[in-house]
C-alpha cells in the first residue's frame, strides 16, 4: 500500500509557519516574564482574563512552566509534583482549580525574597 504524503498548499504552509513562530515567541515571553519577575505564575494559572499568554500557558507542560519560575529547581519541582500526584508531562489545561492553586502556592513559597 502506498503511503500518501500530506502536502500543504503554499498558503497553508506559510500560515502554519507563522503560527509556529508566534507560539515560540509567546513561550519566550512567558519564560522571560517568569524569570524576570514581571509575570507571576498565578497570572497564567488563575487568570482574571484570558489572553494570548494564558492560552499558550494552557498548552504547556506543568514542569516546563515551573522550571522557569525563580527558585524552582528539578528537585523542588519533582517533590511538588509527587506531593500533588501529578505527572511532569501533565498539561496545564488538564489541571483542576485545586491543583492550580497548589502550584501557585509552591512557586510563591520559593520566590527569592528582596532584601
Amino acid at each position: 500500500m502506498a503511503r500518501s504524503s500530506t502536502t500543504l498548499q503554499p498558503g497553508t504552509f506559510a500560515a502554519a509557519q507563522a503560527a509556529g513562530v508566534a507560539a515560540r515567541r509567546r513561550k519566550a515571553e512567558i519564560r522571560a516574564g517568569l524569570r524576570g519577575g514581571t509575570l507571576r505564575l498565578e497570572q497564567l494559572l488563575v487568570p482574571a482574563q484570558r489572553g494570548e499568554l494564558t492560552a499558550q500557558a494552557e498548552r504547556m507542560q506543568v514542569d516546563q512552566l515551573l522550571r522557569w519560575c525563580p527558585g524552582m529547581g528539578e528537585r523542588r519541582i519533582a517533590h511538588a509534583l509527587s506531593e500533588m500526584q501529578l505527572q511532569p508531562a501533565t498539561r496545564v489545561s488538564d489541571l483542576d482549580p485545586a491543583h492550580r492553586r497548589a502550584l501557585v502556592a509552591v512557586a510563591n513559597a520559593y520566590q527569592p525574597r528582596e532584601t
